[in-house]
C-alpha cells in the first residue's frame, strides 16, 4: 500500500508539472538581448581593433567558421592564430549590419543573418571595402551573447545569380585567404571569391585552380 501510494504522489506531481516553454515574451527578450550583443560588436571593432573580436567569440568546441570562399570550417584555434597576425596590419575596421535578421530558438540560441559592408584600412593607408553575406548561431553565457558558429561569403554577380556558371571571374588572391589557409595547416580548400578588385578567369571544374 505504501508503494502504491507513493506512486499515487509521483503521478500526481507530474501531472501537475507544467513543461518549460520559450514563449513571445522570450523570444523578444532573446532577440532584444542578441541585437544588442551584434551592434556592440562592430562598434568594439572600429574602437579596438580586431583584438576586440576575442570578447564576441565562443570559445567552446561547439565553435566553428566558415571564412567567405572557404568550402569548409576551422577551429576557434585557426581564427584566434589569424586574429592575432592580422590585428597589427589593420589601422582600422568599419564594419556595418544590413537587413539585419534575429531568430531566437531558444534561450540560449538564436540564428541571426545580413549582409554587412564596410571597409578595412591597414597601415599602409590601403583601404579594402566589404561586401558580404553573414549568416550563423550565437550562444548565451554568463558574460552575455557570443558568436558560436559563423557563414561568410561573398554575393555573386547580378549576371550570375540562378545559376553556377562553367566559368566565372573569381578572385584567389585575397591575403584573409592565405592567413587562414595557413593557420589551419594548409588543409582546408579555399574557393576564391567574386566581386573582388583582383578578378580572372576561373573554372570550378578544374581543381589546379583552386588554391592548397
Amino acid at each position: 500500500m505504501r508503494f502504491l501510494a507513493l506512486l499515487s504522489s509521483l503521478c500526481t506531481l507530474a501531472s501537475c508539472r507544467t513543461p518549460d516553454t520559450f514563449t513571445e515574451a522570450d523570444q523578444q527578450r532573446v532577440s532584444a538581448e542578441v541585437d544588442s550583443m551584434l551592434h556592440a560588436y562592430p562598434d568594439a571593432l572600429r574602437e579596438g581593433g580586431l583584438a576586440a573580436e576575442f570578447a564576441y567569440l565562443d570559445s567552446t568546441d561547439a565553435f566553428f567558421w566558415v571564412p567567405p570562399g572557404y568550402d569548409s570550417w576551422i577551429s576557434y584555434d585557426s581564427v584566434e592564430t589569424v586574429i592575432r597576425a592580422t590585428a597589427p596590419t589593420l589601422r582600422s575596421i568599419d564594419y556595418r549590419w544590413r537587413s539585419l535578421r534575429i531568430d531566437p530558438i531558444s534561450q540560449d540560441r538564436a540564428i541571426y543573418t545580413s549582409t554587412p559592408s564596410g571597409a578595412l584600412t591597414d597601415t599602409s593607408g590601403r583601404v579594402t571595402n566589404i561586401s558580404i553575406i553573414e549568416t550563423g548561431t550565437v550562444s548565451r553565457h554568463e558574460e552575455g551573447w557570443k558568436l558560436l558558429k559563423r557563414l561568410l561569403n561573398y554575393p555573386l554577380p547580378a549576371d550570375l545569380r540562378g545559376e553556377w556558371p562553367s566559368q566565372a571571374r573569381w578572385d584567389i588572391s585575397t591575403a584573409a585567404q592565405r592567413a587562414v589557409g595557413g593557420a589551419a595547416g594548409g588543409g582546408v580548400r579555399r574557393l576564391p571569391s567574386v566581386n573582388q578588385p583582383h578578378m580572372q578567369e576561373y573554372d570550378p571544374r578544374n581543381p589546379e585552380q583552386w588554391q592548397t
